[in-house]
This record gives C-alpha cells, structure tokens and sequence, in this order.
C-alpha cells in the first residue's frame, strides 16, 4: 500500500468518479475545503450533504445515517471531522471505528463518507494509518493535503492572476509570498483585493500598498486586547480582519471562549490572595514582565464572575457555528459577543 495520494496529484488524476470513502488527511485546512465544494458541485445541485463531529455524534446515529439512502436525493455526501478530537477519553476515530471499517467492506450506492484528519495517517501509534489501509484495500481513496511549497502557491497565484485577465510581476509575486507568511489562504485572501484594482500588471508598488504584512496570531493579540478594553466596535472590527485572513470561525470562537475562561480563573485566583504571576503559573500562561504586565491590565477590566446564561449561550454558539451555513454561522458568534462582553468587563 502507498502514504495516499498527495491532493494536486490527486486532482490532476481525478475522473470525476467518487469512491464510497475518502480519508482527507493533513494540515491543510484550505485545500481541504476546495476538494468539498469541488466534491459538492461534481455531485451536483440535487445531493445534499450533512455535517457531523465525531466527538459530539453518537456510532449509532453514524451508522443510522450511512445506512439510510433518502428516496428524494440521488446522491448523498457525509463529512465526518474532527476524528482526533476527544470526548470521555476516546478519540472520535476510536469511537466510530467499527462503525467506520463495517461501511467501508459495504458501502452504499449512493453515499460517498468523508472522513477528515489533520495529521498522517501513518504517523506512529496513530489507529488512523490501519484505517488508511482498511480505505485503500476496499477501493476507497486516501488523500494527502500537506502544505504546499513556495513554487506551489506561486503557481496556483500565477494561474488565478491569469485566470482573472491579469498579470503578477516575478517581484510583486514573492513580495506577496513574504507579506503572506507562505500561507496559501493568505496569499490567496491579499490576492482577492489586489484583483480588484484596475490594472492589467500587478506591481512591488501595488503589493506594498494594499497587503497586510501583519500575522494571525497579531491579530489575535490585538483581538484579546479589545475583548479587555470591552469596546464591542473595535472587537467586531478585528473580526472583520481575521476573517479577511482567512481564519477560521471556529478557531476564532475557541481562542475567545479560552480566553474568557483563562481570565476568569486568574480573576478568581487573584481575588482569593493569589499572587498574579504565581497564578499565571499555575495556569501555564508564560511569565516575562511584559506578558505579566499585559495581564494585569486585562484583569483591571474583567469580572470575576461569568453571567449565570455564559456556559450555556457558549455552548449554543459553538453548535451554530459547527453546524450553521454562512452568514448565520458568523452572526452567531457577534450575538454572543453582544450579549456576554458587556457583562464580561468592566469600567
């Protein structure tokens, strides 16, 4: 058996024909979503596709739904994630495994399972590279989505700056990989504004002037910094630029619920006699004199004590975002954040 096939060389082979499982594996978190919506169109408007997390469903309900063909639809596209998140100590890969290997050796007609990982499957000690095999003995496909090459991302630039009518000069083209952090979802996000201006040839100048040199996790710097000062304009306004980054909604939601809780625990921590840095400690939280100074001006605004609806509007919004379509998927996390940052901080 082969590692899987990495995702170009995959696409350049692809016949249009879908086997009954594929296992889309690696940290490539973009390319993974252009291979769904090709997969989506290839199946046409008349399928239909359901989400599901592999920590939060049940084996019985996967096997419910693999096993039940709609009489209305004629295809049909099932994308199980997060297999390696765990829930009561198991991995969901280890939880719907039997469920998963009895599909693969009887697959229905006309459901295609996409099982979807963020590592190799045949890293060591991982049950995913027995799975892997289990794929490819039985006709499935495996794919590989590693994170592409500098020559990899000029290329597929060059070709959508083409695609667009334009052209990108050489200089301009690895200023923007520079700006960019080698990170396809970047380059391709600065590119999409580029390609609005009105100019045949993209220039060093053009790429000086409209792209963001600054990095996610600055952003993200800047995000808790806002969340602190409890100024919900500029808290949105940050979002707006995280999502121009091309972050995603989710990791989003999960950097601020993580930071809401790791301050409450140092509120309470230092209200209780806690000295500030020895709370931090406690908490793995690094402690230079700038990070413990940072702190301390958070805590100056935050509330010791989360709102009696916090957890439950907090477990609320991380299923919209999981399960919602765009925009309301987006609209769920700014209502949160409407209704718990004012009673999160204070003056």
């Amino acid at each position: 058996m082969g590692l899987g096939t990495p995702y170009n060389s995959w696409k350049r082979s692809w016949n249009g024909k879908l086997p009954p499982v594929i296992l889309a594996t690696g940290p490539e978190q973009h390319l993974k979503e252009e291979f769904l919506k090709n997969i989506q169109d290839k199946l046409g408007p008349s399928s239909e596709k359901l989400l599901l997390y592999a920590d939060e469903t049940e084996p019985d309900r996967l096997a419910a739904e693999l096993h039940s063909p709609s009489l209305f639809v004629k295809k049909s596209l099932i994308v199980l994630k997060q297999l390696g998140q765990k829930n009561g100590g198991k991995t969901g890969l280890a939880k719907h495994y039997e469920v998963i290997s009895n599909y693969i050796e009887k697959p229905e007609k006309n459901i295609h399972l996409i099982l979807e990982d963020h590592d190799h499957p045949y890293k060591k000690g991982r049950k995913l590279g027995s799975l892997a095999r289990h794929i490819e003995k039985f006709n499935g496909t495996v794919i590989i989505f590693w994170e592409p090459f500098e020559d990899s991302i000029k290329t597929r630039i060059s070709t959508i700056t083409k695609q667009a009518g334009k052209k990108i000069n050489p200089a301009a083209l690895q200023l923007l990989l520079k700006k960019t952090g080698g990170k396809l979802a970047r380059a391709e996000m600065e590119l999409t504004k580029l390609l609005q201006l009105e100019k045949k040839e993209l220039s060093v100048e053009d790429v000086e002037a409209i792209s963001s040199t600054e990095s996610s996790a600055d952003l993200y710097q800047d995000l808790k910094q806002q969340l602190a000062g409890g100024n919900l304009d500029q808290v949105m306004e940050m979002l707006d630029n995280l999502f121009c980054e091309g972050e995603n909604l989710y990791k989003i939601f999960s950097i601020i619920y993580s930071y809401f809780t790791t301050m409450r625990l140092l509120s309470r921590k230092v209200k209780y006699g806690k000295n500030l840095k020895s709370a931090m400690q406690e908490l793995n939280i690094p402690t230079s004199p700038g990070i413990v100074k940072t702190h301390r001006n958070y805590l100056k605004h935050f509330r010791a004590e989360f709102p009696d609806n916090f957890f439950r509007m907090a477990y609320e919004t991380s299923r919209r975002i999981k399960y919602y379509r765009p925009p309301c998927d987006r609209l769920a996390l700014e209502k949160f954040l409407i209704d718990q940052l004012p009673q999160l901080t204070k003056y």
